[in-house]
């Protein structure tokens, strides 16, 4: 039995524990309390216990800085921007040395970013709000229903979420970026999002590549091609019809 004990970054250590411990038994893997750790006990016998660690989170888009309503709050507000249409990225760090909780591309180009804020406390200690105005078209908060609406201040859009949805209590005004801050936001979205797809893709360890044409539809009956699957008229064909 060969199992990984230590994931960090992008490595995994493999140790061969079967003829040293003798371990019979693998517990599912539990989330250490107030961290991004996972931990899987090989169980040798009911008195004799040992702690697989593993110190890397195995979801690489999430950083674990993020309160539970926090997270209760970004999830209902994704929900209804993808409903919206909009291509989301949470947890952006911008020009400005900020880092922005939300932020969107509209289909029409459109940048929002949406700041979430969980408590009372949790905004008024925040001062730099307005930095973000620096880096988008339009600019909102987003809470949940135990923090007081009145607080947040007009001039800004509102989203009000339960986890499970969100309602756009008010729209932002829009204050348009310049062509420069327009294309630097842009590309610094498109690069990180890219960058996450890669690392959630190393995450999995699996393979991701598809199978060759025509393959995918075949069946051991009479090689015909289910519905929704993609046909082939030669599966030895290239993409110009020659022959391979």
């Amino acid at each position: 039995m060969v199992s990984t004990i230590f994931d960090y970054g992008l490595f995994s250590i493999k140790f061969s524990f079967a003829s040293w411990c003798e371990a019979t038994k693998i517990a599912p893997p539990r989330k250490l309390k107030g961290h991004g750790f996972f931990a899987t006990t090989l169980v040798r016998s009911p008195r004799q216990f040992m702690t697989i660690l593993s110190v890397y989170n195995n979801n690489p888009l999430i950083d674990g800085r993020q309160s539970e309503r926090a997270m209760l709050v970004r999830r209902g507000v994704q929900l209804l921007l993808h409903e919206m249409r909009h291509a989301v990225l949470p947890e952006l760090p911008l020009a400005s040395g900020r880092r922005a909780d939300l932020i969107t591309l509209s289909e029409k180009g459109e940048i929002w970013i949406i700041e979430i804020k969980s408590s009372i406390e949790d905004f008024r200690v925040d001062r730099k709000w307005p930095d973000y105005r620096l880096h988008c078209d339009r600019l909102f908060f987003a809470t949940h229903k135990d923090v007081p609406l009145d607080i947040f201040p007009e001039d800004c859009g509102l989203f009000l979420s339960d986890g499970y949805g969100a309602h756009m209590i008010r729209e932002a005004p829009e204050h348009r970026l310049s062509p420069a801050t327009r294309k630097s936001v842009t590309l610094n979205f498109s690069r990180a999002a890219a960058q996450r797809l890669m690392l959630a893709e190393w995450a999995t360890g699996k393979d991701f590549a598809f199978s060759p044409r025509g393959s995918e539809g075949q069946v051991e009956t009479g090689g015909s091609t289910p519905v929704g699957a993609r046909p082939s008229i030669n599966s030895g064909a290239d993409e110009g019809g020659e022959e391979l």
